[in-house]
């Protein structure tokens, strides 16, 4: 769910800035976003799992991968740097993972909470 409405936000904004360039060809994945959220559901699920780097191999926990992929995403946003990757995109996939995640949790309690019918 998470990574389709990304892909269909990344889709629509796409599509504006297209059309303002016909010519110029663009490469894109509306679902890095997306990715992103599941990534951070997962460290909140499961913080202590350990996650391996392909290069190089560190194991780590999950929760200070995405932390720190977080801090480099935003470093590399602000600063500009790697022109051509939507590194707000993918922060911004992380903050509608939380808040799906969250929202979620909280569905969650008030069905445990409510008396069943």
């Amino acid at each position: 769910m998470v990574s389709s409405r990304s892909g269909c936000c990344n889709i629509c904004r796409h599509n504006r800035y297209a059309a303002a360039d016909l010519h110029k060809p663009i490469v894109w994945n509306p679902a890095s976003g997306g990715l992103f959220g599941l990534l951070l559901a997962f460290a909140m699920v499961f913080p202590k799992r350990t996650i391996v780097l392909l290069i190089p191999p560190i194991p780590m926990p999950a929760w200070l991968f995405v932390t720190l992929y977080a801090g480099i995403e935003l470093y590399l946003g602000v600063t500009g740097t790697l022109e051509g990757i939507a590194h707000f995109a993918h922060l911004g996939g992380l903050v509608g993972g939380f808040a799906v995640l969250m929202h979620w949790r909280a569905q969650y309690a008030r069905r445990l909470r409510s008396p069943e019918r």
